[in-house]
């Protein structure tokens, strides 16, 4: 019993992570782009919404990684491969290129200042990055969301 709802929580956190992820992408980041805002604005926004895109991020691939250890032995292969990937890409991208980032934009939101030359250096490196977790995440959730085979499925009946 617990195998079985280990296995759907994996799957909606994993589905919850990439759809909350492209919503993301499709809707909040418009703003930041928007030739109607000036840069402040847009810093400002930045700020704000990406800490919350970290934590849901990290929150979902943890109890995805959590279930899926939890979830039997089939699934602790390629799925958690795939899971602790993304985890550790989040990571390495929190660590190396999104807190420099989230202080290079405070800066220019506080003290009023230019973003430094490194900065679409950062962030290029982070939508790259980003792109990559996204795509182990979409793999991982894929995997997880895959049926049973037959033999398993009988199995976990009798």
């Amino acid at each position: 019993m617990m195998q079985r709802w280990s296995k759907v929580i994996a799957r909606l956190s994993l589905t919850c992570w990439l759809g909350a992820a492209i919503f993301f992408v499709a809707v909040a980041i418009r703003p930041i782009r928007s030739p109607f805002l000036d840069s402040q604005s847009k810093a400002l926004l930045a700020s704000l919404l990406f800490p919350g895109y970290y934590a849901f991020g990290f929150s979902l691939l943890s109890v995805g990684w959590v279930a899926t250890c939890l979830s039997g032995p089939r699934r602790l292969s390629w799925q958690l491969l795939w899971i602790s990937l993304a985890l550790g890409i989040a990571t390495a991208d929190w660590i190396w290129i999104y807190s420099p980032l989230a202080e290079m934009t405070r800066l220019q939101w506080v003290e009023q200042a230019a973003p430094p030359a490194s900065f679409r250096g950062y962030h290029l490196a982070s939508m790259a990055i980003n792109s990559v977790g996204l795509l182990c995440s979409a793999i991982a959730a894929v995997l997880a969301c895959q049926p049973e085979r037959a033999e398993s499925v009988i199995k976990a009946a009798t």
